[in-house]
This record gives C-alpha cells, sequence and structure tokens, in this order.
C-alpha cells in the first residue's frame, strides 16, 4: 500500500487553484478544472476542502500570512518604518501576481461574504479588512495620515492590482504603465501626509 503524501497532495491543489484563478478568475475555476489539473478525483479535494470558498479562504490566509511575514522582516525590529519604505511594501502588495482579490468578481465577493458569515471563518472579514494586517500596517509607517478608510484604501489596492494582473488584456492601451503610476501615486496621496 502506498502512503499518501497529504501535505504535497493539499500544496498541489492550492498552487493549481491559485495559476487556474490567475487564468480564469475565480468563477471560471472549478473544482471540477482544479481536480483536473492536480490529477486527483473530487473525493480527495473535499477531504482537504469542504468548498472552493473553503480553498480561497485558504489561499486568503496564506497571502496575508506572506505579507505579514514580509512586512515584520522590513521592519527589522523597528516600531516604524520610513513612509518611502511604507510606499515601497505598498508597491510590493500591488504587484504580487496572485493577490486573490483581483481575480474576485463582486458575485465572488458576495458568496465569499455569506461563507465567511459562518463562525468557522470569523477571523476575516472582506467587508471590514479585505487585506489582513492594514491596520497593523498603517501603524507600523511613518507619515500616514489619522483616520484612514481602510475599506476606501483596499479596494484602491485591489483595484490597482486589478488593472496590474490584466494588462495584457489591453494591449491596444500603450499608456497602462502611466494609469498604474497615476493610481499608485493616489493611493500614496491618501495614505501620506
Amino acid at each position: 500500500m502506498r502512503k499518501c503524501d497529504c501535505s504535497k497532495i493539499r500544496e498541489k491543489i492550492i498552487d493549481s487553484a491559485l495559476n487556474l484563478i490567475k487564468d480564469n478568475g475565480v468563477t471560471h475555476t472549478s473544482v471540477s478544472k482544479i481536480t483536473e489539473k492536480v490529477g486527483i478525483g473530487k473525493g480527495t479535494f473535499y477531504h482537504f476542502f469542504s468548498s472552493k470558498e473553503d480553498l480561497l479562504y485558504v489561499l486568503m490566509e496564506k497571502q496575508a500570512e506572506e505579507s505579514s511575514e514580509d512586512f515584520i522582516k522590513r521592519l527589522n525590529g523597528r516600531p516604524k518604518m520610513t513612509a518611502d519604505e511604507g510606499k515601497d511594501y505598498l508597491r510590493f502588495i500591488i504587484e504580487r501576481d496572485y493577490i486573490i482579490y483581483g481575480y474576485m468578481s463582486k458575485a465572488d465577493m458576495q458568496k465569499m461574504k455569506k461563507m465567511l458569515d459562518a463562525e468557522k471563518y470569523k477571523n476575516i472579514s472582506i467587508e471590514e479588512d479585505p487585506f489582513s494586517g492594514m491596520y497593523a500596517y498603517l501603524n507600523h509607517v511613518e507619515g500616514v495620515k489619522d483616520n484612514i478608510d481602510v475599506k476606501v484604501l483596499a479596494r484602491m489596492i485591489a483595484s490597482t492590482s486589478f488593472v496590474l494582473q490584466h494588462w495584457e488584456e489591453y494591449p491596444h492601451l500603450v499608456d497602462l504603465q502611466d494609469i498604474y503610476e497615476t493610481l499608485l501615486k493616489h493611493i500614496y496621496d491618501y495614505v501620506f501626509e
């Protein structure tokens, strides 16, 4: 009898789902497509995840954890990073090619919200804080304006990330780099004094 390496299978499901989401969006990435890409049956998928939305939650947690680790590394033991370092970190967040929110439609967000209302998912609320750690980020960067609306900032980041992630779909728009830099400037102006 062959022993199953469950952690490798779970990671392969996560990685394959992320790649499919990047190619097709959340709506058009089904459990069937994920299991086909991984080469497993649906039962194996459901051994690890209760639903596609459960897998999305895991992807969100993974991204939040990676962002948090990177942020702590950038702080390097200091209570605050400089405004320029804070801007670099925002650019890093936006330019990652797998921010899950950039691939989610409004309907996807509604499904996630319903699922996240459940007790199991009480640690994350896409309505109040789509980017885990946003409040911590704002408190650990110098030169941040008071009373920033985190929802607005999160939507600005998600929108800018969306533009960046769907760049190649608009080859006729030659000034996309300018558009991206303008959006980034608006984020900086919104956050920093």
